[in-house]
């Protein structure tokens, strides 16, 4: 199956909808990852997850700005989003070198991994 089959068969659940979203957003299909991003902001804010899954899809859709706001809400939240492997996963890549991912690193504690701020 290809990435945006097994997408479309993702349950409806925040982080998959942000993962189906991320996929579309990836693979040219802009539109249906915008209408991803709408229905995961109609959610309410203390929906598990919701903060992540909208990062997600706003990464995919070049959204720097609005996927570090995200995050600070994920932090705020108490999502747990930051471990070692996630904040290492390539889809970070296109913030990983601003003063906003440092920022939001230092204040979970993960620093000192190696190359997760450059």
């Amino acid at each position: 199956a290809t990435a945006r089959q097994m997408a479309a068969r993702m349950a409806t659940l925040a982080p998959w909808n942000g993962m189906r979203g991320h996929v579309y957003g990836v693979t040219g299909g802009r539109d249906t990852a915008i209408a991803v991003l709408r229905r995961l902001e109609a959610t309410p804010q203390t929906l598990w997850f919701r903060n992540m899954a909208v990062a997600v899809v706003q990464l995919a859709l070049d959204d720097t700005s609005g996927a570090l706001t995200a995050l600070e809400r994920a932090t705020d939240a108490g999502e747990i989003w930051p471990n070692f492997s996630a904040v290492l996963d390539p889809l970070y890549d296109p913030i990983r070198q601003s003063p906003r991912w440092a920022a939001l690193i230092r204040r979970v504690g993960l620093e000192s991994v190696p190359g997760v701020i450059r």
